[in-house]
């Protein structure tokens, strides 16, 4: 069975993490994450990513038709 120090969970300490204003924010691998790119790209974190995705699907349909144009002149 698991033990857990009652004085670090009753008087609110996280660890050995210090407290921060940036308690409120959940830090799963998401937040972490989110975080990150806030920092780093700042106000162009929308643009990045929305351009990033259209870029990823232009790419994949563009694949799609190379592979399918590559094949039919197989075919023929």
């Amino acid at each position: 069975m698991v033990s857990y120090d009652k004085t670090s969970i009753s008087s609110g300490t996280h660890g050995d993490r210090p407290e921060s204003s940036n308690d409120a924010i959940p830090l799963t691998s998401f937040g972490r994450w989110s975080r990150y790119w806030d920092d780093l790209l700042g106000k162009w974190k929308w643009p990045v990513l929305i351009f990033t995705f259209l870029g990823l699907i232009g790419l994949t349909v563009f694949s799609i038709y190379r592979l399918i144009y590559n094949t039919s002149e197989l075919v023929h």
